[in-house]
C-alpha cells in the first residue's frame, strides 16, 4: 500500500472563482470576467486535506482565518477554533 505524504500547509488561499463584479480599471489580476467555477468535488478534496491538517498541529499552533464564514466552518469541522488576526494582534498588546 502506497501513502502519500503531504508537506505541511503554511498558507492556504482557496478562490473558488476568478470573477470580480467590480472590475476596476487599475486590476491587474487576469481573468477576472471569468464565470467558471471550481467543481465542487475539488473543492470537497482541498477541504479535507485542509481539515486533517489543521487538526494534526502541534498544541499551541495558532490557526488564523479572516473571514466569519472561513472561522465558523473551521470551528465546527475540527477541534480548533481559529482566530482572526486582529485577535491575535491583540493578544500581543501589552
Amino acid at each position: 500500500m502506497i501513502t502519500q505524504v503531504y508537506p505541511q500547509i503554511q498558507l492556504a488561499i482557496i478562490q473558488a472563482t476568478p470573477f470580480c463584479n467590480i472590475d476596476c480599471d487599475y486590476c491587474y489580476l487576469p481573468g477576472r470576467s471569468l464565470t467558471r467555477r471550481m467543481k465542487w468535488e475539488t473543492l470537497e478534496k482541498v477541504a479535507q486535506r485542509l481539515l486533517d491538517n489543521i487538526d494534526n498541529q502541534p498544541p499551541g499552533t495558532e490557526i488564523i482565518a479572516s473571514g466569519t464564514s472561513c472561522r465558523h466552518q473551521i470551528t465546527d469541522l475540527s477541534n480548533t477554533r481559529p482566530k482572526h488576526m486582529a485577535e491575535l494582534i491583540a493578544e500581543a498588546l501589552p
